[in-house]
């Protein structure tokens, strides 16, 4: 199959040498892989050691949402003690717990469920989607909107006042409305959901920065904001009203969704999800366990940039320039723990044809890399098609270099 892989030149009039670009910041790329997050649903069948645990091990992904069960209360996922048990497992095993509280239980033995898991908890959420009509959301015999708020209001001085619990971070729960202001004296983080529908890239539109914006105006003016879904359905097992794409479009897309969440400031985004029987469109899995196309990009994304363990102490600069025309590329600069900068460059551009049901073929855009002084090396990666490996390495240095994007990242590391 041919690939349209990234083109090298080498300018021969500035070999080794320095020319005048300016110092484009870094970040911390362990501080991006802690801002990805994923749901994942406890079952208390086999599946759940035999699949959801080596997959989580594999992704490399430590944030988790999870949804709280108390023992003696069972659903579709199985038995609820069995469930909390799991669910403190996960915590055991270091990775980092969002719960989402809900309405179906007292503030009590939502505490009684803190104090199980202990400090598998590392956030609390307020109720999902309380706005959605299926929720039949109801905290002091009130509705949307002013249930939510109470709720957050009793989540806040429940978790306050006890000392297993008193630290933990709380986050709104999902969704704003202009029916009240800031609810910013009981929550730490902003949570709102956002789904590019239809193979939609979440930049176009503005569709992103919108939604930042309506948290701003509404109910959550200066905190720092989480956005606790997201995702793109593969059209496997699609929900009617919930419009389907492909798997194609679903690998290209999810990286590009922790992407640019975390180009537009926000402290983390959490994909759904890792494995959904019940939407098994938005599933990172197959029913079998075995990975799709979006698991293994984000897999392999998160390998090329080192996990989230391999904290760098100050990411400082590199002189570096993107001269691309096309608007819809974007970048984000970063940089490992072995001191090495990663460049992610990718096309924000929609992917699927919602007449024809079929993905767009986007064709890949030029674009030019001005170093202003040549690197050691430069390789390139592009995860959601070659996984890791390397499409092209060069080790003669040169301060510019021609490539070709693709709306999918493109990941190049550079070695000073």
């Amino acid at each position: 199959m041919y690939h349209c892989y990234l083109i090298f030149i080498l300018a021969a009039a500035t070999l080794c040498g320095v020319v005048a670009v300016e110092p484009m910041p870094a970040q911390s790329a362990a501080r991006f892989v802690d801002s990805m997050g994923i749901n994942v649903i406890v079952y208390d069948d086999e599946r759940h050691e035999t699949v959801t645990l080596p997959r989580l091990e594999e992704l490399g992904i430590r944030h988790l949402r999870v949804g709280l069960r108390k023992a003696g209360h069972d659903d579709y996922r199985g038995e609820g003690a069995v469930i909390l048990e799991r669910t403190r497992g996960l915590g055991d095993a270091g990775y980092k717990l969002t719960g989402i509280f809900h309405c179906w239980y007292t503030m009590d033995e939502f505490m009684d469920i803190c104090d199980a898991l202990g400090p598998a908890l590392a956030q609390a959420e307020g109720p999902n989607e309380p706005w959605h009509k299926d929720q039949k959301f109801r905290w002091r015999d009130q509705g949307w909107p002013d249930g939510p708020k109470l709720f957050m209001q009793d989540l806040h001085a429940a978790l306050r006042e006890r000392v297993t619990g008193g630290e933990v971070p709380i986050l709104s729960f999902s969704g704003s409305t202009s029916g009240y202001g800031s609810i910013e004296q009981w929550i730490d983080f902003g949570n709102e959901h956002i789904y590019p529908d239809g193979g939609r890239a979440i930049t176009q539109d503005d569709q992103l920065a919108q939604k930042i914006r309506r948290c701003r105006t509404t109910n959550y003016p200066t905190v720092p904001l989480q956005f606790t879904e997201s995702g793109y359905n593969s059209g496997l097992g699609a929900k009617p009203g919930i419009r389907a794409t492909s798997e194609w479009m679903q690998a290209r897309g999810v990286p590009r969704l922790y992407l640019e969440a975390f180009r537009h400031g926000l402290h983390r985004l959490f994909i759904y999800a890792l494995n959904a029987r019940h939407d098994t469109g938005f599933s990172l899995l197959n029913d079998d366990g075995t990975p799709r196309q979006s698991f293994a990009a984000l897999r392999d994304l998160v390998s090329l940039l080192g996990g989230a363990e391999q904290e760098v102490a100050s990411p400082g600069s590199l002189a570096l320039e993107l001269a691309c025309a096309v608007p819809s590329v974007h970048s984000l600069l970063l940089r490992r723990g072995d001191g090495a900068f990663v460049l992610c460059v990718w096309n924000d551009v929609d992917g699927w044809n919602e007449t024809d049901k079929t993905d767009i073929r986007n064709e890949e855009v030029p674009a030019t890399l001005r170093f202003g002084l040549a690197p050691h090396s430069l390789t390139q990666y592009r995860p959601c098609v070659d996984g890791l490996t390397a499409v092209a390495t060069n080790n003669a240095p040169t301060t510019e270099l021609q490539l070709l994007v693709p709306d999918h990242p493109v990941v190049v590391i550079i070695e000073q």
